[in-house]
């Protein structure tokens, strides 16, 4: 794989703890670099972008749980968008692992994109029917997460305690010095 990118699997997207969109391995099976779950953890791209047929799911499921007149018109790239002063909307968006109770939960600032003019859209765009990866995980979704990756035994760690310290006025860059990484 190229610097920069790592492979998980992920079996199924869950909103709201109830409803899931299978990540169909048949789907998987069709992409040239496919595996199972086909699901690619990047840093090169900038919002998380899924399989067309995947991300038709993802939109018609969370479109459902927007009144139509909070729902605005989609901002490019992104399919789904609504206006915040219309409504609060509490939704919990996971990534399913190997196990129904091992999953990654998109922290709410990390589903949505906040445009210039305040409108909120759905971080996720359409990858069509032929993407590098069923879903590729943009750094958008991953900002303000630690993931630790054992390489040796193929095992991802992941955590969003980030957020804590952002609310008390902490950044993750105030944790952490890159500039001077090798």
């Amino acid at each position: 794989h190229k610097q920069g990118e790592y492979r998980i699997q992920v079996t199924s997207i869950r909103i709201n703890k109830h409803s899931a969109i299978p990540v169909s391995a048949s789907i998987s099976s069709n992409n040239p670099e496919g595996v199972i779950g086909g699901t690619l953890i990047s840093t090169t791209i900038p919002y998380t972008t899924l399989h067309h047929t995947i991300y038709q799911a993802l939109i018609q499921t969370v479109s459902a749980q927007i009144p139509k007149q909070a729902q605005v018109n989609p901002v490019a790239p992104f399919g789904l968008c609504y206006d915040p002063n219309r409504i609060s909307l509490p939704l919990l968006v996971e990534f399913v692992l190997d196990k129904p109770d091992v999953a990654w939960t998109i922290d709410v600032e990390n589903l949505w994109v906040v445009q210039p003019n305040g409108v909120h859209c759905l971080g996720f765009v359409n990858g069509g029917l032929k993407p590098k990866a069923v879903i590729s995980i943009g750094t958008h979704q991953l900002e303000e997460n630690v993931l630790a990756f054992d390489l040796v035994k193929s095992r991802l760690g992941f955590n969003n305690f980030l957020r804590f310290f952002e609310k008390k006025g902490i950044n993750c860059s105030d944790l952490f010095d890159f500039t001077n990484a090798p």
